[in-house]
């Protein structure tokens, strides 16, 4: 069994539906089941390659009895830690199980432990070992942030219409996101999209219900709707090949976010496109991010 910890159930969820669609035998744990649906899976925990879990899940006492249970049957194979910069951006403050994750080395240090992410600066990694209990012997392994089908341009942003009109004519349009900070612009931006383009563009944000954010999504996976104007709540478990492009209308927060939203686009390894738009007013409201 390889224990997958997770930070967001959509993740969970897309992951588990993938692998069951190649038969091979995953399913998750999440506050977003039943009871008796998340009892079963933890009966039928053995029999599984792969289970998907939170770190809130991992910190609790039950959880961690059945995992001491099955490393004593020798049935526990690996500990896989996805998305892992959000030890280090999340788990000091409003997650703090991600920094009990070290209970993990501490207990089964013979279970091979990988800790992965597509976005770490060198203090994210020394954060992540520290917290982890990865000694300095332990291999990181890096790739390229660059990703050379995907251009990068800076606009103005008087013509956010006329791009949209302009890629979703050529032969090999795809899907876009837009991203936004405000909550209001999602509506605002996917509404004049819809009405001013001919096509259908729906807001995401956390505010919505789930049952409204989960329909979304599916709408733009499914290619029914082609444009999803989300905040940064429409990030990780957003795993769609023929996204053309990646719009940011305001300066990304972060650069590790600029790099982790932009590189939604291309995953197919076709051309891309990661558009900033700018206004000059933007320079003084957002000096506080640069």
């Amino acid at each position: 069994l390889t224990v997958v910890v997770s930070p967001l159930i959509s993740l969970m969820l897309d992951q588990v539906l993938k692998l069951q669609s190649l038969r091979i035998s995953a399913d998750y744990i999440a506050s977003s089941r039943t009871a008796a649906e998340n009892d079963l899976t933890l009966k039928n925990i053995s029999k599984l390659h792969l289970v998907y879990v939170t770190p809130e899940l991992l910190a609790g006492e039950k959880f961690r009895k059945i995992l001491k249970t099955l490393h004593k049957e020798s049935k526990l194979s690996m500990f896989a830690l996805d998305e892992i910069h959000c030890l280090s951006s999340w788990g000091h403050d409003f997650r703090p199980a991600y920094v009990k994750l070290g209970w993990l080395r501490e207990t089964f240090p013979t279970v091979p432990t990988m800790a992965c992410t597509a976005t770490a600066t060198p203090k994210v990694i020394k954060d992540i070992k520290r917290v982890l209990k990865f000694g300095p012997d332990v291999p990181v392994h890096r790739s390229t942030f660059n990703r050379a089908n995907i251009t990068y341009e800076v606009r103005y942003k008087d013509d956010l219409v006329d791009f949209i009109k302009d890629e979703h004519s050529k032969p090999n349009k795809g899907s876009g996101v837009i991203y936004v900070h405000k909550r209001k612009d999602t509506t605002f931006i996917a509404n004049t999209i819809t009405k001013h383009c001919g096509i259908e563009s729906l807001p995401y944000h956390a505010g919505l219900k789930n049952d409204v954010r989960a329909s979304t999504q599916q709408k733009w996976m499914s290619g029914e709707v082609k444009i999803a104007v989300a905040t940064v709540a429409f990030g990780m478990g957003i795993d769609l090949d023929c996204v053309r492009y990646v719009v940011h209308w305001n300066i990304a927060k972060t650069v590790e976010g600029f790099y982790q939203e932009s590189g939604r686009a291309g995953r197919d390894g076709h051309p891309s496109k990661s558009i900033l738009y700018y206004a000059k007013k933007d320079a003084s409201a957002f000096a506080w991010l640069i």
